[in-house]
């Protein structure tokens, strides 16, 4: 847990005096199910309707962390091959994104 604050602190340390701006471009967003609420609204979802407007939302499993680990990362795992075909990724590149337990 020390580690999740120290991590905590630099970030916040790297964004002081940093002003955001919207990115116009393309973005595949991974969010987990697990949702941060800001005034009843996924605060997460609030962030990319103002910074990020052509964001494509992918939902996968679990938390933050927890979508990175079995079971849940097997939803990433599918959620990232989709946002790659959707893209136009040929099956070269499909073909690395490794289903979890496969080598």
């Amino acid at each position: 847990m020390r580690y999740f604050w120290q991590l905590l602190y630099a970030f916040k340390q790297a964004l002081r005096g940093q002003r955001l701006q919207p990115y116009g471009g393309a973005v595949a967003a991974f969010l987990a199910e697990d949702p941060y609420f800001h005034n009843g609204a996924d605060a997460r979802e609030l962030l990319l309707e103002r910074y990020m407007p052509r964001a494509q939302l992918f939902r996968v499993a679990g938390t933050h962390m927890g979508c990175l680990r079995p079971p849940h990362v097997t939803s990433l795992a599918e959620a990232v091959r989709g946002a790659l075909r959707q893209a136009g990724a040929g099956e070269s590149v499909l073909q690395k994104v490794a289903t979890p337990g496969e080598p």
